[in-house]
């Protein structure tokens, strides 16, 4: 299989999830290295070319997007890629805040759950260091339900609950859970 585009190459997505979105190509997977490149193998067949690429919308980062699944719609622009990865930027520091969680908490994307994660000292590894969002998904279930105490309830009581029937998982990290939780009340004024 031949490889079609290069970096900067403006692509629609016209896969099975078609959302006629556009991106811009950074990397194909034959110029990237390490367990990215590991992962390709393990997860699709070594003649299949798929890159790496920033949503021109919002400059978030999309990875092993098969060539299959894309559509040629302009030649290369490197300025446009500066602009998306600014544009990401800006999104992810207006959006990577307790107040702003709070008011869109239903619709968090992956750098929220990230953002809330590190808060209260969990370290996701699967997701770290397989880039895989199926892991990070898994993990959010597992921790939802403390995040929605954390956001709803009024008083500690059920946070409290959940962190003794988890006592293991939560032994190292009480004392940063409580605290956001008081750092989310104050913002809600409770």
């Amino acid at each position: 299989m031949i490889q079609k585009f290069v970096y900067g190459d403006i692509v629609e997505y016209i896969g099975s999830y078609n959302t006629g979105e556009q991106s811009i190509i950074l990397k194909c997977n034959t110029e990237l290295s390490g367990h990215k490149l590991k992962r390709n193998e393990n997860y699709h067949q070594h003649n299949d070319i798929a890159y790496y690429m920033l949503d021109l919308k919002d400059g978030r980062e999309h990875a092993w997007i098969l060539q299959d699944h894309l559509k040629f719609i302009s030649e290369n622009n490197e300025q446009l890629i500066i602009e998306c990865k600014q544009k990401y930027i800006d999104k992810k520091n207006k959006e990577n805040n307790i107040e702003w969680i709070i008011e869109n908490y239903k619709v968090i994307d992956y750098n929220q759950i990230l953002f809330l994660f590190d808060k209260i000292g969990y370290v996701p590894n699967a997701f770290l260091n397989e880039g895989s969002y199926i892991h990070l998904m898994f993990d959010w279930m597992q921790l939802k339900i403390l995040f929605d105490a954390l956001i709803v309830c009024k008083t500690n009581e059920l946070v409290l609950e959940i962190i003794r029937q988890n006592e293991k998982f939560f032994e190292n990290k009480k004392e940063k859970v409580l605290s956001l939780f008081n750092e989310i009340k104050k913002m809600q004024n409770l």
